[in-house]
């Protein structure tokens, strides 16, 4: 629902740092992210918050294709 889709954008993490600072996650390039969490930049909350999101968008997408087949 639409109401949904608004509280999910709300939780989407924002970058404090680096060049892509004050961008959503989703405005980031996933290399980015990824490089981010590998090198284990930023703090360690918003590392894990930042892992969430990724791991809830891999489910999405899997929900989406799951639906576009059926």
């Amino acid at each position: 629902s639409e109401g949904c889709k608004e509280l999910r954008r709300a939780w989407i993490p924002v970058f404090s740092f680096g060049k892509h600072r004050g961008r959503r996650a989703d405005e980031v390039p996933r290399e980015y992210i990824n490089w981010v969490l590998r090198k284990g930049i930023g703090d360690d909350d918003f590392r894990a918050e930042l892992q969430l999101w990724l791991e809830s968008q891999a489910t999405d997408g899997a929900r989406t294709i799951a639906r576009s087949n059926s």
